[in-house]
């Protein structure tokens, strides 16, 4: 397998991804959407308001911070 594969595979693998609050479910989870369209669940124990730009790490809300015009960003 070469590499490329091994990464997509990888289960460390980070996953970061810059979006929007677009609704806040029961509890402390979340549903986000990337600039791209994409709806992703999150959670997290923080409020945030609908509308808020913020960066979600392996489904967590870790904070606010789409900065300017970042989509997505994939670690290895």
């Amino acid at each position: 397998m070469n590499d490329a594969l091994k990464n997509i595979f990888n289960p460390d693998r980070k996953v970061t991804i810059f979006g929007t609050v677009k609704q806040r479910l029961s509890g402390s989870r979340y549903i986000v959407e990337d600039v791209l369209g994409n709806i992703v669940p999150a959670q997290s124990s923080d409020y945030y308001p609908t509308g808020a730009s913020v960066r979600v790490e392996d489904g967590v809300i870790v904070g606010r911070g789409a900065l300017n015009g970042e989509h997505r960003v994939y670690e290895v």
